[in-house]
């Protein structure tokens, strides 16, 4: 199957390749060769034989070794080696889930969407949108919808944009009702149905509540004051910065169509 990457993380793949390969290539060679038949006829009015001769002429290419060709080669290697390699592809055998651990490498396909906190706080979502939407509101003197947006919340978006340095939180619905959240460099677009290759960070079950990661504030706290705010769920209001369990926390290594 040919991939479309919406995001690929060629860091982490190295590393991958390096342990599995012992050692990181940075170009391949591929050789063909064609053989060609060489009859030869001796005399046809003494004797009619033939002698057959086999020569071979090669061709040699070299290719650059870059990161889609990389995840097509981790996934050849891995195949039929999935339990060694601790790689669980949880579209083919979703009861896989109960088996994860931190550290397992998961393969899932999903419906991928921005999580509403980040559609607020990015700089291609609302945040970026408001001092558009503000300039046609003055030019044409009629309500935006986008009234409530007053100065003082906009400062403070662009506060909290800042402080997520770059990132934004990504998260996804599996046709088995099984969640995953992922941090993401601000500018990956990826909507829609996707596959999702990630190593497993952690997971929580049904019913169980987690922030989201990477979410200001919150990710700063003490240990034990996180497992208190953990244990009493989200404050009221503020649901849409936590994730309701079954979920998956991945640091995702591939996004692709």
């Amino acid at each position: 199957m040919l991939r479309n990457f919406l995001y690929l993380d060629d860091s982490q793949l190295r590393q991958y390749i390096s342990q599995v390969e012992d050692g990181l290539r940075k170009a391949s060679s591929r050789s063909a060769s064609l053989d060609k038949e060489k009859k030869l006829a001796i005399d046809a009015k003494i004797a009619n034989f033939g002698i057959g001769r086999t020569a071979t002429d090669a061709e040699s290419q070299d290719y650059e070794d870059d990161g889609p060709a990389r995840f097509e080669r981790l996934l050849s290697l891995v195949e039929g080696d999935n339990e060694q390699f601790g790689w669980y592809d949880l579209e083919a055998d979703p009861d896989q889930v109960g088996r994860l651990r931190t550290g397992h490498i998961v393969e899932l396909a999903a419906e991928v969407y921005r999580s509403d906190v980040s559609q607020l706080s990015n700089s291609t979502g609302i945040l970026g949108m408001l001092p558009l939407v503000k300039a046609i509101g003055k030019l044409t003197g009629k309500p935006t919808g986008f009234e409530q947006f007053e100065d003082g919340t906009f400062d403070a978006m662009a506060e909290f944009s800042a402080a997520m340095k770059g990132v934004t939180i990504l998260l996804g619905d599996t046709p088995d009702d099984v969640r995953f959240v992922a941090q993401v460099p601000d500018d990956v677009e990826a909507e829609g149905f996707a596959h999702v290759v990630g190593k497993l960070v952690t997971s929580w079950g049904a019913g169980t509540w987690k922030p989201l990661p990477g979410i200001p504030v919150y990710s700063q706290l003490p240990r034990e004051q996180r497992r208190e705010l953990e244990r009493k769920g989200p404050p009221p209001g503020s649901e849409m910065m936590w994730l309701e369990g079954p979920a998956l926390h991945l640091k995702v290594l591939a996004i692709y169509q």
